[in-house]
């Protein structure tokens, strides 16, 4: 991917931000490892015998590909030659775009998705959600760092409160559990990938968080009807439809589509200009909402907000607490 991306000035990276995150990519000698694993189960010893088998049996177990979290892909010395975070900040290397959007969404990760989550079930309550902190978070951590458990779920709890307003209009344990995971996966590493960035000179870093969901009143999480949300549930890769206008089978509210109508300008203007703001014309009137996403620098730490309705919100410093705590407990960035 290094060698392609040097081609581009302006470069979108969504899902990207795993990268420089706890989803890898892991360490060269994990990867052989599982190599080595694969071709015992395979039964082959060499090129030769993979090559009699059938692609579709070439694919690790699930349990050998988790390095840290997430399963799939590691430094291995040709695609992905050293850990991106080195590329990224490094100014004579290749992989060198003039600007970039990067950002997450309100409930990313991939916990309410099967078959990735790594704790039993996803809090629907108080009590739940204290009890699953400690498991969800102990299992991540028990082979990268020496911690406690019960000192980590406490400083989630308390930056992750139930009362908080971002969970009123969902099950608020579900929305919590899933929000922190979603920081510790994709947003905060999305900020870690800007500032390594700005350590190279002439670069522009434009962040954004999509917070708009579930579509269509969609059930926000997988086999679980008891979690609910009415808004304020974005999960991971839910924004690529806006971007893209690509509608669901429900179709979008009239509010939706004005939504994704600014989200492609957005992406428009920067993929011609580098610099994703302008007056947006929508219904042949200038929306005054999109008129201002000013780059990310590490001092102000601006992000936007990519939600429905007649606002357009810039959040200075945004999760810097969260992004903090989660730095302490730092794996490959």
């Amino acid at each position: 991917m290094a060698f392609k991306v040097q081609l581009l000035k302006h470069v979108f990276l969504s899902l990207i931000p795993s990268c420089v995150g706890p989803w890898g990519p892991g360490s060269q000698s994990y990867s052989a490892a599982v190599t080595l694993a694969l071709m015992r189960d395979l039964n082959a010893s060499d090129i030769s015998d993979l090559q009699s088998i059938h692609p579709s049996m070439l694919q690790w177990p699930h349990i050998y590909a988790i390095d840290v979290e997430f399963p799939g892909y590691w430094v291995d010395g040709w695609v992905t030659p050293q850990h991106p975070i080195i590329l990224y900040a490094d100014q004579n290397h290749t992989l060198n775009p003039k600007s970039f959007i990067v950002g997450g969404n309100s409930m990313d990760g991939v916990t309410p998705f099967v078959p990735y989550q790594t704790s039993p079930i996803i809090p629907t309550s108080q009590w739940e959600f204290i009890t699953q902190l400690k498991l969800h978070w102990t299992n991540i951590f028990t082979h990268t760092i020496e911690s406690n458990s019960n000192n980590i779920s406490a400083n989630i709890a308390k930056l992750y409160p139930l009362n908080d307003s971002k969970f009123s209009r969902s099950t608020k344990a579900a929305a919590a559990y899933v929000s922190a995971d979603g920081d510790y996966n994709v947003n905060c590493p999305s900020i870690y990938l800007a500032e390594y960035a700005l350590q190279r000179p002439n670069i522009d870093v434009y962040l954004y968080h999509f917070s708009h969901g579930p579509v269509c009143k969609m059930n926000p999480v997988a086999n679980y009807p008891q979690i609910i949300s009415t808004g304020g549930w974005a999960n991971h890769g839910s924004e690529h439809a806006f971007v893209f206008g690509t509608k669901p089978a429900c179709g979008y509210t009239e509010e939706e589509l004005q939504l994704s109508f600014r989200m492609q300008k957005s992406w428009v203007s920067f993929a011609t200009t580098g610099i994703p703001t302008g007056s947006i014309v929508y219904n042949k009137t200038i929306d005054p909402n999109m008129t201002s996403w000013r780059r990310y620098t590490k001092n102000e730490g601006s992000v936007i907000e990519f939600e429905v309705g007649n606002r357009l919100n810039i959040f200075n410093n945004f999760k810097k607490p969260q992004c903090e705590m989660w730095r302490q407990f730092k794996v490959l960035y």
